[in-house]
């Protein structure tokens, strides 16, 4: 059965292209590199005098100083490359447009909004290369629209996030994920909508999901692909008919004892394994897989295995279960199947 990716291309803002740009007088076009820096810590810095405008980066930027946050009050376009800093943060008090093909280049932090400004997003219209970087988001809600575009982790980069801050990916794809790309950050909160995983091409790759990550939230679909063994380990919450999509070259490690799942709004959503290979030898002592509510979707020949550990796999009384592509659930070595 063939799976389509149906992503929902949204940009809420004006199309800008050069033609029409600057629209008025307080807009800006800059085409040579800039470096933007703090003169204070907390100064703002509203996009070359921009404020009550737009301010079109089409060299890049650079990010510098010794403290403090750059604050952006105005919706900034940038091309081509963005360098962070690792001592200033880069505050988003509104959208970073990503215009085309953009890259970062250099480590450093990024604030989305302190204080009353909240609700900044990063909307990419073509693909982002992490490059080697590690991005930090120290605080509030890090919110990416990728409008159906790449997002390249393969030349090792990571997204971190602190106990401070959130991110949300929206409807993007994830290329050259490894164990390190997301979730090591301290108790941070993911949030995913209509997003797609893969690690590299032609490796066992491993995407980790383990504390301190503090949840993973679906507010639409995730799906992971490839040669990927994706391990859940911490609170993981499904929205209204979200789904978790394991493909069949993937396989499914719970792991430890300290994780819930949990379901909201219509609960129609939930996991769906087709083909994928299911792994419960990561559990704790005595904790089995339980899925008390929601939707368990099994498509093809689905294995499940616990290594002799007298694990069980475990349908709650008020979750449904729906067999679909001549399906199959193959129980190996002590594992059981439950139904409640």
């Amino acid at each position: 059965m063939r799976k389509i990716f149906l992503f929902l291309f949204l940009f809420l803002l004006d199309t800008i292209y050069c033609a029409n740009y600057p629209k008025d007088g307080t807009d800006r076009l800059v085409n040579v590199f800039t470096t933007l820096k703090t003169l204070n810590a907390g100064d703002y810095v509203s996009s070359v005098g921009a404020t009550q405008g737009l301010c079109w980066f089409r060299g890049g930027i650079r990010i510098a100083g010794t403290s403090g946050l750059v604050n952006f009050a105005s919706p900034m376009p940038v091309d081509r490359e963005i360098f962070l800093d690792p001592d200033v943060s880069l505050n988003l008090q509104k959208d970073l447009i990503l215009s085309g093909s953009v890259r970062i280049a250099s480590s450093g932090y990024i604030s989305c909004g302190t204080g009353s400004f909240v609700g900044s997003k990063i909307i990419l219209t073509g693909p982002l290369s992490l490059e080697t970087s590690t991005i930090t988001c120290s605080f509030g809600a890090l919110d990416i629209e990728g409008n159906g575009n790449i997002i390249d982790f393969s030349k090792g980069a990571k997204l971190d996030i602190t106990a401070t801050a959130s991110l949300y990916l929206r409807n993007c794809i994830l290329e050259g994920m490894d164990v390190n790309s997301l979730f090591a950050s301290d108790k941070g909160t993911y949030f995913f909508d209509n997003v797609v995983m893969k690690t590299t091409a032609g490796s066992l790759g491993y995407i980790s999901a383990i504390r301190p990550c503090k949840s993973i939230n679906l507010l639409g679909d995730l799906y992971i692909t490839g040669t990927t063994t994706f391990i859940m380990g911490c609170d993981f919450n499904f929205f209204n008919n979200a789904k978790l999509y394991l493909g069949s070259e993937t396989r499914f490690r719970p792991y430890g004892s300290s994780f819930t799942i949990k379901h909201f709004g219509n609960k129609t959503g939930g996991f769906h394994f087709n083909g994928s290979i299911i792994e419960l030898y990561s559990l704790g002592t005595e904790i089995d897989f339980a899925v008390q509510d929601g939707n368990l979707i099994f498509e093809n020949d689905v294995t499940i295995f616990d290594n002799s550990l007298n694990k069980r796999f475990v349908a709650g009384p008020n979750c449904s279960i729906e067999m679909l592509g001549n399906a199959h659930v193959v129980l190996e070595d002590t594992v059981t199947f439950s139904i409640l």
